[in-house]
């Protein structure tokens, strides 16, 4: 009859050894695929956003603010596509003619459209193409 004490003690020799050959290879596998690295990047990137969040207030986009209807003092004319520097009266009216191409644009996000100067075609303030949809001419 086997000894069955021999047999456990074996049996756990031998888990105990496959267990140690299997934290020997997590450990080579980890090291070639640079996971520890990768953890260690995650867990720094983590902590800053974390520190940056807490410590910084979010800034809301021009038109949600509550600043005496302010617009900023440089904005991009819609139909030029230049920077133009506004004055506080220009500001706070939301409206300015533009000295590149002197046509008069209104910064007021109920009203402001872009008009085709051929055919007239109205878009919205946030078209993003540069050409009529209509008649091909340059917005």
């Amino acid at each position: 009859m086997p000894d069955v004490g021999g047999i456990i003690v074996g049996l756990i020799v031998v888990l105990a050894i496959l267990f140690g050959l299997f934290m020997l290879l997590r450990e080579v596998m980890c090291w070639y695929w640079k996971i520890n690295e990768m953890v260690l990047l995650l867990r720094s990137i983590d902590q800053k956003l974390s520190a940056n969040a807490s410590n910084s207030v979010v800034d809301d986009p021009w038109w949600t603010r509550q600043d005496a209807g302010l617009i900023p003092s440089n904005v991009q004319c819609p139909y030029c596509r230049i920077n133009v520097t506004l004055e506080e009266s220009e500001r706070t009216s939301r409206k300015f003619t533009c000295p590149n191409c002197n046509k008069a644009v209104d910064m007021n996000r109920r009203t402001q459209t872009l008009k085709c100067p051929k055919c007239g075609k109205s878009y919205a303030h946030d078209f993003a193409g540069e050409f009529c949809e209509e008649c091909g001419a340059h917005l």
